[in-house]
């Protein structure tokens, strides 16, 4: 209205915008991950990938789309890391573990029998024959979760990688690189969830109170 010489002053010019409170975001402990994984132990098609699916979010931290983008060029077996396509197009690489890449080769022999194996360099496949979408993905992860009694998506595995990194002592830096973010004030807001979990941490090594 300003603009278009409606009014001559703004009835908003003296207003400030609420403050917003922070809540803690719940974190995944190591035990439900660990009944996530267990859930999918076993020998099957669906079994193998939803292990493999799992172990990559727990391990890498990665965002859903870069998951479900995986293709099989993309996976470097003998540097155990990923290369996916981050927001912005932009390309790099992820580190992942032992048991993670061995969890992504036991599926990978198993996707080779599939039939769609050689139609298409998808890494993940439905049982159906269709190349999993990102909704494809979040199903699995939250159908796993009904199964281990874990109320679980695909970005809460993010925040509990920031978490579990910053609180083995990593760097904020090589932490932002590994998640593809540009600047490390992402390692503030996504570390915030452990952040009073941390600090308990360290209060306890510390042992002040047991001084007296």
């Amino acid at each position: 209205m300003i603009e278009d010489d409606e009014i001559d002053t703004s009835p908003m010019e003296r207003m400030t915008p609420p403050k917003i409170g922070e809540r803690m975001r719940p974190l995944l402990e190591t035990e439900q991950l660990e009944l996530l994984v267990g859930v999918c132990k076993g020998r099957d098609f669906r079994s193998r990938r939803d292990e493999a699916i799992i172990r990559t979010f727990v391990d890498s931290g990665g965002r859903r789309a870069e998951v479900a983008g995986l293709r099989l060029e993309h996976v470097d077996q003998t540097r155990k890391r990923l290369t996916v396509i981050g927001k912005g197009d932009k390309e790099r690489y992820i580190a992942v573990g032992g048991k993670t890449m061995l969890a992504i080769n036991r599926y990978l022999r198993v996707r080779g029998r599939h039939k769609r194996a050689h139609k298409t360099d998808a890494l993940w496949l439905a049982e159906r024959g269709l190349d999993m979408t990102p909704s494809g993905i979040y199903q699995v992860v939250r159908r796993r979760g009904v199964e281990a009694g874990v109320p679980v998506h695909p970005h809460m595995f993010r925040h509990a990688l920031a978490h579990a990194w910053l609180d083995a002592g990593g760097g904020e830096q090589t932490l932002a690189d590994h998640m593809g973010w540009t600047s490390t004030e992402m390692v503030r807001l996504y570390g915030a969830a452990g952040r009073s979990r941390r600090a308990q941490n360290e209060h306890e090594r510390l042992g002040l109170g047991e001084r007296i």
